[in-house]
């Protein structure tokens, strides 16, 4: 009868969102990101083989050209976290079994 008459269902998932304690730097409050010893904060690194030279992103730093002496302790240097959320989904009249529902994006 859901799918007849349209309903209102409830959903509970987790949402992948900023880190609210370092708010996506992946560091602790207070602290900063610092360059790369390695590359020089390019990213990469730069081998050279004869007369041909090689770019590989750097190991140090997974090529993002910075380094983090000391992580947030929330997302652990993530600068993500996961969110456990609640949302009411409108389902509309006339769906059928096993049919797909586009929702568009929520921000919060």
């Amino acid at each position: 009868m859901d799918a007849i008459q349209g309903c209102t269902k409830t959903l509970n998932f987790d949402r992948i969102t900023l880190c609210t304690t370092c708010n996506g730097s992946k560091c602790r409050p207070g602290t900063s990101p610092t360059q790369c010893g390695t590359c020089g904060g390019s990213g990469r690194v730069y081998y050279k083989q004869g007369f041909m030279s090689i770019a590989m992103a750097c190991n140090a730093c997974n090529g993002e050209g910075t380094s983090i002496r000391s992580p947030c302790t929330s997302c652990y240097g993530k600068g993500v976290s996961s969110q456990k959320v609640t949302e009411n989904i409108n389902i509309p009249k006339g769906v059928d079994e096993n049919m797909n529902l586009r929702l568009q994006r929520k921000v919060k």
